[in-house]
């Protein structure tokens, strides 16, 4: 449908002129760009190996952005692709909600099952019913999210194309397979204001689509995906950076990819984008380049799991939409510090220690950190990729003297990762930066996952010219590995800010924490072990003179299998109530049931423990008293 072209202008966003004319070349790629959202083949890059295909909407809002300032021959051509597609039949939602746009024949037509005979294709009456299950699951304030509906367009003049009604509108096109939809934030009701209405792209049948998701999944995360675009729009259309020719809507991105795991955490398409933050752990959260934005979905994933609260998106959302324009940082500090007792420098500190722990490293039930941080793997079904923070550097030998390949970006962090030598004794880590940034010194003890990390703030101090720190790991043989995390907080600054960091090994740092000498089993406890609820369990202390994988057997009297398990690669170290005041964080437990998940009955059984220099047998008495 045709539109004034005055009425165009009206959609546009209010932006303050560049100062300088675009490049032809600048503008034939924005028209490439947009035309690509439908005519592109998947394109794959270094950063997106298997072309996993994205978001079309940043694109948009480039576009939008940049349109006061192009040339006339530039705006002509992209004028038909800011109106609203013209499609020949439409749906109308039985909630009320929707209205999808469709066709049956032609390029963008649906596929042709009907199998309720009722007239419209099933495709677009499964469309509909993901659509309301999404609206449902963001917006409701019982069983969802509680987020506001999008504006109704439904106070649109007659002659201005709002589909038809004020119903929520929703065009099936055919898509490249480079983008999976796009939300089109169009006008306001109020001139000035953020608030805007909006209208979705999706797909006309999600075939072709890379196979590790089916053909609805790809529709489910992404009616998830671009309603959520929607919502924002309806907050604060003008949440995106700007940073000199370039539109960077890091926080909706990055929110829009959360959302999709608030709707259908069963499917997990945003660890598909994790790599491209993992692999680049210095580049800033603000970072606008390749598939970074969705992997940074990992950090509302953060502040929803550290703080205990989803809502806490919400609410940093509804503190951005108080000013209209790009105060996500401060919203978020703001909202950390108020009402968490955090700040947004001391959220990103633990945000950057919690992105150690992730696939082999994770063990959430015990230790806490990411929930499906276990599951974090490049591939899902073999688990032979884990997906983990690159290091900038590992060293083995000491004194070692750090050459930083990678400094990190403001909201950005590098890994340094220090391997302790046998002998007994600890190390002393040196850090110096430049003045400047918020930098904050983590030192992170690890034991494997089946002993709780050690993880230390480095205190900082200041001199004229530099901020200085040091810090001690006492008997730093007890743990396989010490990474550095050094992470810059909120300081939003394109100086290349350098810090150096040295380390010495020292083997007068024990505190009386000696390495055993030998592999050494003692008697479980408690014995009688007693088995009143589900939570009943009984621990196997040992000392370990190496590294070593641990193996536990249970039997019955008479030598019958009763349940089994290996801890692997276990550090030297007293496994024992003397070194673990909590025995709840021993990592040798039983809870009493065999390997069909039975309790067992009251008796006496054996247990045998097999490391890689010793193996004991030894009696426990069980008292069922469930």
């Amino acid at each position: 449908m045709k539109r004034p072209i005055f009425l165009l202008i009206l959609l546009l966003f209010a932006v303050s002129a560049y100062g300088k004319e675009f490049t032809q070349a600048y503008e034939d790629k924005l028209i490439q760009d947009l035309k690509g959202i439908y005519t592109q083949e998947a394109i794959k890059t270094p950063d997106n190996p298997t072309g996993h295909p994205v978001d079309a909407t940043p694109i948009i809002l480039q576009a939008r952005h940049d349109f006061p300032f192009l040339s006339a021959e530039t705006k002509k051509a992209l004028y038909p692709l800011f109106s609203r597609p013209s499609l020949e039949l439409a749906y109308d939602s039985p909630s009320g909600r929707f209205k999808i746009h469709y066709d049956t024949s032609g390029i963008n037509k649906v596929p042709a099952p009907d199998a309720n005979t009722n007239g419209t294709p099933d495709y677009v009456e499964n469309c509909d019913s993901i659509l309301d299950y999404v609206w449902e699951k963001e917006t409701d304030t019982l069983q969802g999210l509680g987020y506001f509906p999008p504006p109704s367009d439904g106070w649109y003049p007659f002659y201005f194309d709002n589909g038809g009604d004020g119903k929520y509108d929703v065009y099936l096109l055919n898509l490249g397979l480079s983008y999976l939809g796009a939300t089109y934030p169009e006008t306001t009701q109020t001139p000035g204001s953020q608030i805007w209405t909006s209208y979705i792209e999706l797909d006309n049948d999600y075939l072709g689509y890379p196979n590790y998701h089916s053909q609805y999944d790809w529709l489910r995360v992404t009616a998830a995906h671009e309603f959520f675009h929607a919502i924002q729009f309806g907050y604060d259309v003008y949440e995106n950076e700007v940073a000199g020719e370039t539109v960077k809507p890091y926080w909706m991105e990055m929110t829009a990819t959360w959302m999709e795991d608030q709707v259908y955490n069963e499917i997990n398409d945003y660890i598909y984008y994790l790599p491209a933050f993992f692999n680049k752990p210095w580049l800033s959260l603000r970072n606008f380049d390749g598939l970074h934005p969705y992997g940074a979905c990992i950090w509302p994933i953060f502040l929803g799991e550290r703080f205990d609260n989803i809502n806490i998106i919400k609410e940093i959302w509804t503190l951005c939409s108080q000013t209209p324009g790009d105060n996500v940082l401060s919203a978020t500090n703001t909202i950390l510090t108020d009402l968490y007792s955090s700040s947004l420098s001391k959220a990103f500190r633990e945000f950057s220690v919690w992105n150690y722990f992730t696939a082999d490293r994770a063990n959430p039930s015990q230790f806490g950190f990411y929930s499906e941080g276990p599951l974090w793997y490049v591939d899902p079904i073999t688990r032979t990729i884990p997906i983990k923070v690159a290091l900038t550097n590992e060293h083995t030998l000491y004194p070692a003297t750090d050459t930083v390949n990678q400094l990190p970006q403001d909201l950005g962090s590098t890994y340094i990762n220090f391997i302790p030598p046998s002998d007994t004794g600890g190390l002393r880590i040196y850090f110096e930066g430049d003045l400047g940034p918020e930098w904050n010194f983590s030192i992170i003890g690890y034991q494997g996952t089946s002993l709780p990390p050690w993880d230390t703030v480095v205190g900082l101090t200041t001199t004229p010219s530099s901020m200085n720190g040091m810090g001690l790991v006492i008997a730093s043989w007890r743990f396989t590995e010490v990474p550095m995390v050094i992470a810059r907080g909120a300081t939003i600054s394109t100086q290349n800010y350098q810090y150096r960091s040295t380390a010495q090994f020292d083997q007068s740092l024990n505190n009386g924490l000696l390495p055993p000498s030998a592999d050494k089993i003692y008697q479980n406890f408690p014995n009688p072990f007693v088995i009143t609820n589900t939570n009943s369990t009984t621990k196997f202390p040992l000392s370990l003179m190496s590294s070593s994988d641990v193996k536990l057997f249970i039997f019955t009297g008479s030598g019958e299998l009763v349940w089994k398990h290996t801890w692997q690669n276990l550090s030297a170290g007293n496994y024992d109530i003397t070194n673990f005041p909590d025995p709840a964080f021993l990592p040798f437990q039983w809870d009493g049931r065999n390997l069909n998940g039975e309790s067992v009955a009251s008796g006496i059984y054996l247990y045998r423990i097999v490391t890689n220099s010793t193996s004991t047998t030894k009696k426990l008495v069980v008292v069922n008293e469930r």
